[in-house]
């Protein structure tokens, strides 16, 4: 492989790491939908095939969702929340002095 293509997958994963957390609710999420009983039921399906073509279309849907939401809101969904639930100030009445 040449250092283009090494770059490029190298920046994919960037992309995925900064919405690790969106892009991990996201695949579990996809994965259930197209595997379980209440999905597509891909789930008893004999032969690597069906396993395979559902890593390929969650990983394309986790590309294109982390391409996006990075490109328009500059961080992931579940990443914003964190932080901004990070910053509040919580204040919990049993332990506070009085």
């Amino acid at each position: 492989m040449n250092r283009g293509a090494l770059r490029w997958i190298q920046k994919q994963f960037e992309v995925i790491g900064r919405t690790a957390l969106s892009c991990y609710v996201l695949q579990s999420i996809l994965a259930s939908l197209y595997f379980y009983s209440f999905g597509l039921g891909f789930i008893g399906v004999d032969g690597i095939l069906a396993v395979v073509v559902g890593f390929v279309l969650i990983s394309i849907c986790m590309l294109g969702f982390a391409h996006l939401t990075l490109k328009t809101f500059g961080v992931g969904p579940l990443e914003w929340l964190w932080k901004t639930l990070s910053k509040m100030p919580f204040k919990n009445k049993r332990y506070s002095a009085k």
